[in-house]
C-alpha cells in the first residue's frame, strides 16, 4: 500500500520487515498454544469451558500479536495447528464435534457478515465509478477469474504429478488412496471459489493513506473483486453438481 500511495517503499526494508511480522506471528502463536493447551488441560473434564477457551482463543491470540506489532493471522494459524496436535492425542470426540460445530456456527455468520458489508458498501461504490467504466470492469472481472482458475487447475495437476513421484519412488512416501485421477483433479481445481477472504482484502483497504490522500481505485478494486466472487460462487458454483455428476458417472 505504501508503494500504491507513493509514500518511501524500499523493497528490502519491506522484505526485513515482511518475514519479522511472520516470525514474530509465529512466535506468538507457539507461546499462546502452550499457555491454551495447559489450560485445556486443567479443564478437558469441563466440555464448555475448553469449547469457550477455544472460541475465545483465537481472538485473545489475534489482539496479543498486533499490540507486539507482529502478525496476527500467521499467530492465529500457529495456534490453530498446535491446538490441533493437542486435539488430536487429547480431546474426546464429543468434544471435537462440539468445537467443529462451534466453528461451523461462527464461519458461516461471518460469511454472512462480510456480505452484508459489502451490499451497505457496494452501492456507494457504484456512485463513484464512471457508467462508462462498469462494463471494461466487468471484463476484467472475466479475466483475473479465468486467470485465477487457470493458476488453480496448473497447480493442482502439478500436485497430482508430485503425489504420483512420491508413490512411485523407492521407499515409498504416498499411500495410494492420497494418489489424484484427472477427474479429481478437474473438480477440485473447478472448486475455487473466491469469497470471504477476497472481500474482507478489498473492503480492508484504507480509504485514504497516511499521507491523507484517497486511496487510489480503491472503489474500483471493491467492485472487481465482487464481480469475481459473483462470477465464481454463481458461474462455478452452479456448474459444479454437472461436473461432480459427469465425473462421478464416467
Amino acid at each position: 500500500m505504501a508503494a500504491v500511495t507513493g509514500a518511501g517503499f524500499v523493497l528490502w526494508k519491506a522484505g526485513l520487515i515482511f518475514w519479522l511480522l511472520i516470525i514474530g506471528g509465529v512466535g506468538v502463536g507457539i507461546v499462546m498454544s502452550k499457555v491454551l493447551g495447559a489450560i485445556l488441560r486443567s479443564t478437558r473434564h469441563s466440555h464448555l469451558a475448553v469449547l469457550s477457551f477455544l472460541l475465545l482463543a483465537p481472538f485473545v491470540t489475534y489482539l496479543v500479536a498486533e499490540m507486539a506489532h507482529v502478525s496476527g493471522v500467521i499467530a492465529v494459524v500457529t495456534l490453530g495447528l498446535g491446538i490441533s496436535r493437542l486435539s488430536n492425542r487429547t480431546f474426546p470426540d464429543f468434544i471435537k464435534t462440539q468445537s467443529k460445530t462451534l466453528w461451523d456456527i461462527v464461519s458461516f455468520l461471518l460469511n454472512g457478515l462480510i456480505f452484508i458489508l459489502l451490499g451497505l458498501e457496494l452501492p456507494l461504490v457504484l456512485k463513484t465509478i464512471d457508467k462508462h467504466l462498469i462494463l471494461p470492469y466487468i471484463g476484467y472481472a472475466f479475466l483475473i477469474t479465468i486467470v485465477a482458475l487457470l493458476i488453480r487447475m496448473i497447480r493442482i495437476f502439478l500436485q497430482r504429478r508430485n503425489l504420483q513421484r512420491g508413490y512411485n519412488a523407492k521407499k515409498r512416501k504416498i499411500a495410494e488412496e492420497a494418489l489424484l485421477s484427472i477427474r479429481e483433479c478437474l473438480i477440485i481445481s473447478w472448486s475455487g471459489m473466491r469469497g470471504i477472504v477476497s472481500l474482507a482484502m478489498a473492503i480492508g483497504l484504507p480509504k485514504f493513506a497516511d499521507s491523507g490522500i484517497p486511496f487510489p481505485m480503491r472503489n474500483t478494486i471493491i467492485f472487481i473483486a465482487t464481480i469475481v466472487v459473483l462470477i465464481t460462487i454463481i458461474g462455478q458454483g452452479l456448474v459444479l453438481p454437472v461436473i461432480v455428476k459427469k465425473n462421478a458417472g464416467a
